[in-house]
């Protein structure tokens, strides 16, 4: 890990995920080849940083809500007073509203979601995962409702990524979400 020049380090949690899209960079690696971080190194990485004078702090992986300690991750970081805390998520435990009230009550102020089609069907195969698209609908819904009581001060952004499968969607993708309440699009591929 490494401060960078806006003083802001990423933690990543490890390759393990509850999603098994297409298009992972790390499924060949991931679960059974590569443990979670432990609770230890990622307080160890944030006391480091936060003393080079790094402010703001990037939780990805795999799937960082999966990991078994991200709420103590996140309540660390805040404590030691990193001032941006960011997620980078699928988005699936989200789905939970009192899960996102946790997450935010320890210190989130932004949340990044990966969801890549607004049509459940492409949604799910791409993750392969049935129902996957209703729970991020509602992953958002959540969060888009925890940013309008001003509890999520950075905003949320959507984080698909380009496919044969849904790129002639892209205009549709954009409409649908902004209806739900989001303004921050940013595609990958």
């Amino acid at each position: 890990m490494t401060c960078h020049e806006t003083r802001r380090i990423e933690i990543h949690h490890g390759t393990r995920c509850n999603n098994r899209c297409v298009f992972c960079m790390s499924a060949d690696r991931r679960d059974k080849h590569e443990p979670w971080a432990t609770l230890e190194r990622i307080k160890a990485e944030l006391r480091h940083f936060r003393e080079k004078g790094c402010a703001t702090v990037g939780f990805l992986g795999g799937e960082p809500t999966a990991h078994p300690h991200i709420l103590e991750s996140v309540a660390y970081a805040k404590k030691l007073g990193y001032e941006r805390i960011a997620m980078c998520t699928n988005g699936t435990r989200l789905s939970d509203p009192g899960f996102c009230l946790k997450l935010v009550d320890a210190g989130v102020t932004r949340v990044t979601v990966s969801v890549h089609s607004h049509l459940a069907k492409v949604e799910d195969a791409l993750t392969r995962v049935p129902g996957n698209h209703a729970k991020k609908v509602a992953a958002i819904a959540n969060m888009v409702a925890l940013r309008k009581a001003g509890r999520l001060p950075d905003n949320i952004s959507l984080n698909p990524v380009f496919s044969r499968r849904n790129m002639r969607h892209l205009k549709e993708y954009v409409l649908f979400f902004a209806d739900l309440g989001v303004d921050d699009v940013r595609f990958n591929f």
